[in-house]
């Protein structure tokens, strides 16, 4: 029975260490691959902001709060741009987020 216990101790410490193995991969900041004014940084705690500048140059900011979608590599933002929360899915893969369609690609700042 002991051993059981161990067993299973071990795993679940497996298992979440993995997970926020995978997290902390993600924190830090990201910029755009093709559009140096659009970044975003990711905190610990699963907030962050996401940063862009307007058509004036103007440098706007967003808060945002993040998770992992367990499991499936994938990263969910939720941003309030001040008229309600957008709520976007990227694949985490290869040191890049990538947006459903492609088009938006962010690599992380080293």
């Amino acid at each position: 029975m002991k051993n059981e216990i161990s067993i299973l101790l071990t795993l679940l410490m497996l298992i979440f260490g993995c997970s926020s193995s995978e997290e902390s991969k993600l924190v830090g900041k990201w910029q755009h691959t093709n559009d140096q004014m659009f970044s975003c940084e990711f905190s610990a705690d699963k907030t962050g902001s996401m940063k862009w500048a307007d058509g004036s140059g103007k440098q706007l900011q967003a808060p945002i709060k993040w998770s992992m979608v367990k499991g499936s590599g994938k990263v969910t933002v939720e941003a309030d741009l001040g008229n309600g929360v957008t709520t976007g899915v990227f694949d985490f893969r290869e040191e890049k987020l990538i947006s459903p369609g492609g088009l938006d690609v962010y690599s992380k700042v080293k």
